[in-house]
């Protein structure tokens, strides 16, 4: 039988740190491979549904499913972000008591908010549906059915994460989610041209059961030899004291994109929604790579903070900001000489608005990135040293800068205005936070400072 924790955690210390190179590269490689058998799925994905559903009704779905991901966040409060803080530190302390514990808590969270949610907002959609039971009323109720079953995935990722089971952490959610979901809409666009969003949102919720099976199985083997026998030690408290202010920071790191779509969705037509969503995700292609190299780089920084080897842990991630940065140089130059015709290949034949008109969107959002890959990943290095509060601070004030400048740029400036407002938010609240980190924990985790 494999030891307990089947992918091995190195001791602190001086040997970690000699290693944390060839396993940033090792690690990185891992999940960007994960990430980008994921990327190229959801692009053929979004590629396939523009094509076949146009620009409104893809806006349509793409509006719905951006509330999918934000709610499905909401009902685990941060749990998988908490996850990096405590479940290494159990690791290091061979703490199978309190990995039990935590795994307990987030699941039972996760079961009560999302079957609360639904019952709550079902009758409110039917209720409030302003032209009655309707292509668009149908779409937000499916997508309300998914919100359970994406916060179970997200929460038993963040787990595997936080276990360093770094297989478990890429395959379900970034692999076979969107290769599944491809899958189904491509047997769909064969099988029926006319499908509309509330088939498609269907669709979704499947793959989404099916994965939260598999991933529920899969993790269940994987933690019986650690925790068999024990008791779970509930520290309740603490772990909702630390991950409630996490959800902020998550909804605004992890899910700006959803964020941003959700409130333009708001400020903008279906069909403008929709090449504003392509824009978006064409251009966080360039993120799969940087998220990929911040979740190898994080569990050993969360462990080297853990055994006080700051020197060790500001060496790894100024190390990853460098690899992010040069990363995304090359993906915002490479936007910039293909975007045009990359974006075109999305245009139906609905004689709609063309997906062109999201290039310099797209390139304003890649910018955005840059600056996210020079700074490093300061908001969850400020969750995993315990600042978290200071960074639901910068988050509370950025996200209400974010909705302030899409109501002021959307209606003057249109799409291009939806791009700048992420922009200008990002530059702020990345240097904000880099500011807070260097002075409460003295690493510096970006480009702009020395090993």
């Amino acid at each position: 039988m494999e030891p307990a924790w089947s992918e091995p955690v190195p001791a602190p210390g001086g040997d970690e740190t000699r290693a944390a190179g060839p396993r940033l590269v090792g690690g990185s490689a891992l999940f960007f491979a994960g990430r980008l058998a994921g990327a190229g799925a959801t692009f053929a994905s979004h590629w396939v549904l523009a094509r076949w559903l146009g620009t409104s009704k893809q806006g349509q779905y793409a509006d719905v499913f951006s509330w999918v991901i934000l709610l499905g966040n909401l009902v685990i409060l941060g749990f998988p972000r908490a996850g990096l803080r405590f479940l290494p530190e159990a690791l290091e302390r061979g703490d199978a008591g309190q990995i039990r514990g935590f795994v307990v808590c987030g699941q039972r969270l996760v079961i009560v908010l999302g079957l609360l949610l639904c019952l709550i907002g079902a009758p409110l959609l039917v209720a409030f549906a302003p032209a009655g039971m309707n292509s668009a009323t149908w779409t937000a109720l499916v997508g309300l059915a998914c919100v359970p079953v994406m916060g179970w995935i997200r929460q038993s990722t963040g787990i595997a994460h936080g276990l360093s089971w770094f297989r478990l952490t890429v395959l379900p959610s970034d692999v076979v989610r969107p290769v599944g979901f491809l899958v189904l809409l491509l047997l769909g666009w064969w099988l029926a041209p006319t499908l509309g969003a509330p088939q498609v949102m269907g669709m979704q919720l499947t793959v989404l059961f099916a994965v939260a099976l598999w991933q529920h199985r899969t993790m269940t083997r994987h933690l019986r030899p650690i925790v068999q026998g024990v008791e779970p030690q509930m520290r309740t408290g603490p772990w909702l004291r630390t991950a409630a202010p996490l959800l902020l920071v998550d909804l605004f790191t992890h899910f700006f994109p959803e964020l941003n779509v959700a409130v333009a969705g708001r400020l903008m037509g279906d069909d403008q929604v929709g090449v504003y969503f392509i824009g978006f995700r064409v251009a966080f292609l360039i993120a799969f790579g940087l998220i990929a190299v911040d979740q190898a780089t994080l569990p050993g920084a969360s462990r080297a903070f853990a055994s006080g080897d700051l020197k060790g842990m500001q060496a790894q991630l100024q190390r990853a900001s460098r690899l992010k940065l040069a990363g995304a140089l090359l993906g915002l130059a490479l936007l910039a000489l293909a975007g045009r015709p990359l974006l075109a290949s999305f245009d139906a034949q609905d004689g709609g608005i063309s997906y062109v008109e999201a290039y310099v969107p797209m390139l304003l959002v890649a910018l955005m990135l840059c600056v996210r890959a020079a700074t490093g990943p300061v908001a969850e290095l400020l969750g995993l040293t315990g600042f978290h509060n200071r960074t639901l601070r910068v988050s509370a004030v950025s996200m209400l800068a974010t909705v302030a400048l899409h109501m002021v740029l959307i209606p003057r400036y249109g799409l291009v205005g939806a791009a700048i407002a992420p922009l200008l938010v990002t530059v702020i609240s990345h240097l904000w936070m880099l500011r807070i980190l260097v002075r409460e924990v003295r690493i510096v985790p970006s480009v702009l400072g020395r090993a």
